[in-house]
């Protein structure tokens, strides 16, 4: 009878993970088309000196939503499974309280900040300013969607926790953005940010009632305990891993403004979110898996925890390996679309392709080694990746703007998922890359 359920509950999350990562694959699919189309509306509507403006804003508001996380999302997708898991309800619903009421308060006192620290920020000419009061307004929105999106992930929602940030917020954005320019409205970044605060404002609406919804089917009526003093600990690692990892992978907008010509922080945006298209398999598998690893981890399932990432490693290379040619290739093209100035980004986007092909190739390195409780070993690789790569940029951005940015982000992500990828082999076992596909194919 055991070995029955067993067998069942095997059956039942490889279901789960080929149903998830398929949904989540349309929907990411569904994203990137209306991001894409939002991009170019946004690139064309405001051209390419206002849109480095609006691609140094998103950076800020990317870093500032990091910080003001506190790590605490990635606790909620790492505890939220293994408690409901071992029928820990209790503590379930004490880690969403207490995780909530810490994001919304630090995100409100960052808003705070930025929107006291927005002219200095600005620099001489001033004109990110405006945009940056209203990236302050959208702050404690974005760190609360945040919030619902991991509690929905750890109750193993996978779809629904990407459908407001993923589907809802950019198909509001798109509708306001073209809407308003069929009427012959003028945009500036300014006002896209206001935009985007609106559809931003009915995503997290959208989030948090279901949240709740599924919180009342799973946990159902209960008080919960006092925060468990060794979430605070682990809190502090996860909140060093986030923080790295967005000043590794987000920050070059706002430094290249900083840094380099006006006009390649906005090349690099562009160039940036069209190279992340590669990770577009990753991003979908992870979404479901990263539960799976929570939970098969807190269970011994080693050998069905590989069997997952094998599967999940065999869809990422039949997506990103034809897409990888395919960027190559077109991506002066899609440049283009952007508007003048921008087909100057063509270098930095396919030194970004190889980073990015070469990211998602190496699998969920990172992802294994926080959910399986090596957080701290995935923190000593970011810190010293995110610090070798501000040196890089600080660097490289002077002297050859948005293409050194890109430059020394090729660098951070073969060290950071290499050094990553021996450290899982090391410590746990485990193979995420694409290299136990081709193993088992010759086996």
């Amino acid at each position: 009878m055991m070995a029955k359920s067993t067998a069942n509950g095997l059956t039942g999350r490889k279901a789960l993970l080929a149903r998830g990562s398929l949904w989540n694959f349309v929907l990411k699919l569904i994203s990137v088309v209306l991001l894409f189309y939002a991009e170019l509306l946004v690139a064309g509507a405001l051209g390419l000196a206002e849109y480095d403006l609006w691609a140094t804003a998103v950076s800020w508001l990317t870093i500032l939503a990091v910080l003001a996380a506190l790590g605490m999302n990635t606790l909620v997708v790492r505890q939220l499974p293994a408690f409901i898991s071992t029928g820990a309800r209790v503590r379930a619903r004490s880690v969403l309280r207490w995780t909530s009421r810490r994001m919304g308060l630090a995100a409100l006192v960052l808003g705070a900040l930025l929107l006291l620290g927005r002219h200095r920020l600005s620099g001489q000419g001033g004109e990110l300013a405006p945009v940056l009061l209203v990236i302050a307004l959208m702050l404690p929105f974005q760190v609360l969607l945040l919030h619902s999106e991991a509690a929905l992930r750890g109750f193993s929602r996978p779809l629904l926790s990407q459908v407001p940030q993923l589907l809802l917020r950019p198909l509001l954005f798109v509708v306001l953005l073209g809407a308003a320019l069929q009427v012959g409205f003028r945009w500036t970044a300014e006002r896209v940010a206001v935009a985007a605060l609106i559809s931003l404002l009915f995503s997290w609406l959208f989030a948090w009632a279901r949240l709740r919804s599924v919180v009342g089917q799973e946990l159902g009526q209960g008080v919960p305990q006092s925060p468990d003093p060794a979430w605070r600990k682990l809190v502090a690692q996860l909140f060093g891993l986030q923080l790295a990892g967005v000043l590794v992978a987000q920050a070059d907008p706002a430094m290249l403004y900083a840094l380099a010509p006006s006009g390649q922080a906005g090349i690099y945006a562009v160039a940036g979110r069209l190279a992340m298209f590669l990770s577009f398999a990753q991003v979908a598998v992870n979404v479901v898996l990263a539960p799976l690893m929570s939970s098969l981890h807190a269970t011994g399932a080693r050998a069905e925890l590989q069997q997952h990432l094998r599967r999940a490693a065999r869809g990422i290379a039949l997506f990103t390996l034809p897409a990888l040619v395919v960027m190559w290739w077109t991506g002066p093209w899609l440049l283009s679309l952007f508007g003048p100035g921008f087909e100057e980004g063509e270098r930095t986007l396919r030194w970004l392709i190889c980073g990015r092909g070469f990211a998602a190739l190496s699998g969920a390195v990172s992802l294994l080694l926080v959910m399986c409780g090596h957080q701290g070993v995935a923190l000593r690789i970011l810190l010293v990746t995110a610090v070798g790569k501000l040196l890089a940029n600080l660097l490289l951005m002077p002297l050859w703007g948005a293409e050194g940015a890109a430059m020394a982000t090729v660098g951070m992500l073969a060290l950071s998922n290499g050094w990553a990828w021996l450290e899982v082999r090391r410590r746990l076992g485990f193979d995420p890359s694409v290299l136990t596909v081709l193993r088992s194919a010759v086996h």
